[in-house]
Formats: C-alpha cells, sequence, structure tokens
C-alpha cells in the first residue's frame, strides 16, 4: 500500500481523544492500524482503479459543533414521512426534524453517547471484529474519527411495517469530512426495512466516509436501501458488512447518481445455514464521475443462497469500476451463488472496468458469475423505429427496461416510484 498524506487525519484525531470516551480504546486502535499505510494507493490492487489521492490531500475541516446552519429543514423524500426518520446534518443528529413516537416500543434508535451495560459491549465487541477485516483503510478511519454513531435495533419477531430512514444532509460552507457510523440489529423472527439517504447542497464540497455494521439473527429478513445522491463535488467512500444467522434473507439495494469520487465497499457474510443473500446495484454516472462497487460475498455454512446483480449506464466521459467477488468455504457444501454485473456505455469516453471473481474450496456448489460491457443494441433500436417511436426515445425506453431489471425488484412502491424517476431525470426524458 502507498503512504499517501494523511496530516489531516492526525490533527483530527489529536483533537478528538477522548480518554472518558467509552470508544477511546477502539478508536485509538483504528488510528494505529490506520497511520501503518495511510490512504491506500494506486499501487494496491484492491485501489488500482480508483485514485483517492484529492480525499488524502485536501485540507478537509470538521463539520460545525451546532447543527442549526439551516433556518427550516432540507426538503425530505416523501416517502421518508412514515416511519422512522432520523436527520442528520453534517453528522449532527436533528431531533428537531427527526419522527421516533410512532413506532415506540417496536424499535429501539440508540446514539452511541447513551449506549450501556450489555448493548454498549456488544456494540463495541462488533466493532472491534469488523475492524479486523484485511485492507480496509476508509473502515479504520470511520472508527479512529467517527462522528455520533447511532444503533437501530428490531426486538425479536417484531414486524415493522415501515422502513427505519437514516437521512444524511449536508449543507456546510466550508469542505467537512464526515464520519456517519450505524449499527443495524436484528433479532431474531424480525423483520424490517433499513434505507440509507445521502445528498448535499448543491455546490457543496465535502467528504462522507460512512460505515454501516449489520447483524440479522436466525430466521428474520432485512431489506437494505442505500441512495446516494451527494453533490456533484462531493466524495463518498462506504463500508458496509453484514453477517446472518440461520435461515435468514437480506437484500441490498446501492442506487447511485451523486458524487464526483465514490467507492462503496460491501461485504456480507452468510453465517448461518439456509442464509439468503441478495445484492442489487444501480449506478447511473455522468460527465467525469468516478463510481467503484468492490463486493465480498463470503458463503461460510452448507446450503447458503446468494444473487448479485450489478448495472451501470455510463454517459459523458464517466468511469466505472465493478469488482465481485464469491467466497465458498469448504465447509459451506450445496451452496448456490450467482452473481452479474452488466454495463451500458452511452457515450465513446464512458469507461467500465469489470471483474467478477470465484473463490470455491466446496465441491458440491452451484457457482455462476459474468460481466459485459456495451452499447445499445441496434437490432432493439431499429425495432422501436419501425414501429414509428423517434431515435431519442427509442433509446430512452431502452435505458430504461435495462435500468428496470433492478429497479422494479425494490419492494417498497414509494422509494421504488422515486428511483424510476431519478432514473428518467438523468435520461433527460420525463415521460
Amino acid at each position: 500500500m502507498e503512504k499517501a498524506k494523511s496530516s489531516w487525519v492526525e490533527e483530527k484525531h489529536r483533537a478528538r481523544d477522548n480518554p472518558s470516551d467509552a470508544f477511546a480504546a477502539l478508536k485509538r486502535s483504528a488510528y494505529d492500524q490506520f497511520s501503518r499505510h495511510g490512504f491506500p494507493g494506486t499501487r494496491l490492487e484492491r485501489w488500482r482503479l480508483t485514485d483517492v489521492s484529492a480525499i488524502a490531500s485536501a485540507a478537509w475541516e470538521s463539520p460545525p459543533n451546532r447543527g442549526d446552519a439551516l433556518a427550516q429543514a432540507p426538503r425530505f423524500p416523501e416517502w421518508s414521512s412514515t416511519g422512522v426518520r432520523l436527520v442528520f446534518l453534517d453528522g449532527l443528529l436533528q431531533p428537531q426534524w427527526s419522527t421516533l413516537s410512532t413506532v415506540e416500543g417496536r424499535v429501539e434508535i440508540i446514539p452511541f453517547s447513551q449506549l450501556g451495560g450489555d448493548l454498549l459491549r456488544r456494540v463495541q465487541n462488533r466493532m472491534a471484529e469488523t475492524g479486523q477485516i484485511d485492507e480496509q483503510p476508509f473502515l479504520h478511519l470511520n472508527t479512529a474519527l467517527m462522528d455520533e454513531g447511532v444503533v437501530v435495533r428490531i426486538p425479536d419477531a417484531v414486524h415493522l411495517g415501515a422502513p427505519v430512514t437514516l437521512l444524511h444532509y449536508s449543507a456546510a460552507a466550508a469542505p467537512v469530512a464526515l464520519h456517519p457510523r450505524t449499527m443495524v440489529l436484528v433479532g431474531d423472527r424480525a423483520e424490517a426495512a433499513v434505507i440509507e439517504y445521502y445528498a448535499g447542497a448543491a455546490g457543496t464540497r465535502y467528504f462522507r466516509n460512512p460505515v454501516a455494521d449489520v447483524s440479522i439473527g436466525d430466521e428474520s429478513r432485512l431489506a437494505h436501501y442505500v441512495l446516494q445522491l451527494e453533490s456533484g463535488a462531493a466524495h463518498h467512500v462506504s463500508f458496509t458488512r453484514s453477517t446472518q444467522g440461520r435461515n435468514s434473507h437480506y437484500t441490498r439495494f446501492a442506487i447511485d447518481f451523486g458524487g464526483s469520487l465514490v467507492r462503496h465497499d460491501t461485504v456480507a457474510e452468510l453465517h448461518g445455514e439456509g442464509g439468503e443473500a441478495v445484492l442489487n446495484g444501480l449506478y447511473m454516472p455522468t460527465q467525469r464521475q468516478h463510481l467503484d462497487h468492490h463486493t465480498t460475498l463470503r458463503h461460510l455454512q452448507p446450503h447458503t443462497f446468494s444473487r448479485q446483480l450489478y448495472k451501470g449506464v455510463l454517459n459523458g466521459a464517466a468511469h466505472a469500476v465493478f469488482n465481485g467477488r464469491i467466497h465458498v468455504a469448504r465447509e459451506a457444501q450445496k451452496t448456490d451463488a450467482i452473481q452479474y454485473n452488466r454495463n451500458l456505455l452511452l457515450c465513446d469516453d464512458a469507461l467500465a472496468d469489470t471483474q467478477p471473481q470465484l473463490e470455491i474450496f466446496a465441491d458440491d456448489v452451484r457457482c455462476t458469475h459474468g460481466g459485459t460491457i456495451g452499447q445499445l443494441h441496434e437490432d432493439g433500436l431499429f425495432y422501436l423505429r419501425a414501429r414509428g417511436i423517434g431515435a431519442e426515445t427509442a433509446r430512452h425506453m431502452m435505458v430504461h427496461a435495462f435500468a428496470g431489471e433492478v429497479t422494479e425488484r425494490i419492494k417498497h412502491e414509494a422509494l421504488r416510484a422515486q428511483v424510476d424517476r431519478w432514473v428518467l431525470e438523468r435520461l433527460g426524458w420525463e415521460g
């Protein structure tokens, strides 16, 4: 790993080093891990196509101590009006804009600063365990400098009818670095949906480095949506780890439209027999956006099932990277895993790199992977044109159908409609 400049990290760590913090030891350990190598350079295989020197060398500031920089709440999406809504402005939870009362007794929302007893120890142990994952410098950076974290706990046998939504918004005048931390703990035989939404005021420049740690109990189901619509000048680097118990089901959607430099690292671990994990992604970069997805899906027990489908629509001089790894342990017989990455290039200057991988140590499995990069099919365009549809409309219809293979899988009706509108807006077509 190349050691890039990290002077701002040292400064922020010293400013936040508080011996009375319940997470002080974890933060210092993470800082030491990060400091050994610094920011990853392009000589490191996992980062060779994503240059983070702009993040490493910038003079990022700490976010404002007060969260009242805005006179009124940002405009929130309509689908966030039901269920639990947590609003974070530049890393600070805003109780006046959040809604919690509608699900009292059915879901617990606990800031890290208010943790105690067995739950505090559970969170600390989980963070220490996650911190052992190799080659994740931004995970260590988040732990060392994390903003106020929050635990979302769904008790055993609770079925939430409405999602828990975490809205992260940035409006700081100065370029700030933000390190939000979320832990989702789903008990046994429970069902819930969690939505992470990231956005910023137009033109604002910031670096957001979120980490989500998800634990799903036996026979539980979790739908996890990550919607990234950051400012066009923002950098967004995220890490998500999920672990699953016996006969559990985890579905994740990564939807990307915003940001200048974007990287997602996703690690999904199937620890229980009969577990199922489904990872979906849709990204539509344009101009000179850079967007990178690295996924690792680890099958660790027999009779586990996974599906991955990531689709990209690239315009302008955009660059997209997909690296997907399926790992099947020796004990994970009868694994069924399929992974596909499809990329559609709308301009000659757009570039996509795709690298699906298999690591199989069991001998009775069904595993398939594939990646494609191409342009719109001329036969399809001709078919639509022959039926009186104009050239531009035909192109929009074909791209919309290509993206629709992912969007139609979104079970939340209002959210699916919103994502579909974002797709049409990115195409410059309203109907």
